[in-house]
């Protein structure tokens, strides 16, 4: 009893890790025969909801819309049930196709990070090759022949969850160990969460906040009363549009620093590319307000407690990134229409200051790749949290998945959480 009150924070990530390892350990060993028992469960699963979801839809007093969305998702449950029924060579290569396809997505994001770290001079080249190149091995073959490849996909697939299983009985003992122990661990490599669920993590918490009528009640407060924070990242996400999938700054030293594709007029392919803008400001107030006046958005705070030291690297960082930055006239922006752009709305209400890059990896920004969370986990990164995943990407999700774990823990770094919307605004 006595364990389990001292490390009761850890035991999830320790029962979730030897879950993971038992679940890929059958996958290793059962190969197709255990992929064709699935595909009967889920159809079994989807057959039970779409009935009850039906039940719900006929006798239930529902709003317009939930009335409307139970019918169509008891419908596509049903529709998926029948094609994985009647069309059987089809779901065993669905998933295949969409692991493969995934891992496709990833390789060519690799191969398009570095074409800009040749184009701008930036470093990483080799790293960003090489995991292209293997998510090239891994998924062209299943994508050419994804019924064929089954046996390959679950491999690949159980080798992925044996790393997540790894990674969270590391995350249990990194939980019980001493800072001075995990000074000396530090992480180099997360194994996360597929991006596509990883990304709506902050959207999908903003949900939960939005049905309480009381945001405070989903405030958490401080783990250690004689640590102050003393540096901040903030998550944000919204309702609208690509804002779901979230954005990512950081407040130090009185200033925010903050990093995307600010200069509308130079992005190209649908945002997915432009020149990289970096921006600071000292008005934190004014500009987390912003944020949840123009975007509508949800912003979470964690504070972080670092040593003197650590905020040395920190400082050293941020100059070396600026160092190799110069001073941006928003009023350029081709978008700028009389002050309509974003740069320009954020600068009248926070008088923020607008950088572009000579060169280097944050002189294109790319949404994959070289984003906000980029810059984010460069900067914090030399305070020993090196949250870098797997494949090379990190989303906001990412990021606040392992700050809400940390925040959790006796030992964790982050030491406050705070939550802004319109109903908690900042004051």
């Amino acid at each position: 009893m006595w364990l389990i009150r001292k490390y009761r924070d850890g035991l999830s990530d320790l029962s979730m890790g030897i879950i993971f390892i038992l679940i890929s350990i059958l996958l290793f060993i059962g190969r197709d025969k255990l992929y064709k028992d699935i595909v009967s469960i889920v159809v079994l699963i989807l057959s039970l909801l779409s009935f009850f979801q039906l039940l719900r839809y006929l006798f239930r007093k529902l709003s317009v819309k939930d009335s409307s969305k139970t019918f169509l998702s008891c419908i596509f449950n049903f529709f998926v049930c029948l094609v994985m029924l009647f069309l059987p060579n089809l779901s065993f290569g669905l998933l295949p196709f969409i692991f493969s396809l995934y891992l496709f997505l990833l390789g060519t994001a690799q191969f398009i990070m570095c074409f800009l770290m040749f184009e701008n001079n930036g470093g990483n080249k080799i790293r960003n090759f090489l995991w292209g190149t293997i998510y090239y091995l891994i998924s062209i073959p299943i994508l050419l022949s994804p019924v064929n490849k089954i046996e390959t996909f679950l491999f690949c697939f159980a080798f992925y969850i044996l790393l997540l299983g790894i990674n969270f009985i590391y995350d249990f003992f990194n939980n019980i160990l001493s800072r001075r122990i995990k000074n000396k661990l530090k992480r180099k490599i997360r194994i996360t969460l597929p991006k596509v669920f990883e990304s709506i993590i902050p959207y999908s918490v903003m949900i939960e906040i939005n049905k309480s009528l009381d945001t405070n009640d989903y405030r958490w407060r401080k783990t250690s009363r004689d640590k102050q924070p003393n540096l901040f990242i903030l998550v944000h996400t919204s309702n609208r549009g690509v804002n779901k999938i979230g954005h990512m700054d950081i407040y130090f030293d009185g200033a925010v620093i903050s990093y995307g594709s600010y200069d509308e007029g130079s992005r190209k392919f649908r945002e997915i590319f432009g020149d990289g803008v970096v921006f600071k400001t000292y008005d934190r107030k004014s500009y987390i307000n912003f944020c949840i006046d123009n975007s509508d958005k949800t912003l979470f705070e964690f504070g972080l407690s670092l040593s003197e030291r650590q905020k040395e690297k920190i400082r050293d960082r941020i100059d070396d990134i600026f160092s190799n930055a110069y001073l941006w006239d928003y009023r350029t922006d081709k978008k700028y229409n009389n002050g309509t752009s974003y740069a320009a709305k954020l600068y009248k209400k926070t008088k923020a200051k607008f950088y572009k890059f000579k060169s280097g990896k944050y002189k294109t920004f790319f949404v994959m790749g070289s984003n906000c969370c980029y810059l984010v986990d460069d900067i914090v990164g030399h305070s020993g949290i090196d949250l870098l995943s797997l494949n090379g990407i990190i989303a906001p999700g990412t990021y606040y998945d392992y700050l809400e774990k940390e925040s959790h823990r006796k030992n964790g770094i982050v030491v406050s959480k705070n939550i802004y919307n319109s109903n908690s605004r900042c004051r």
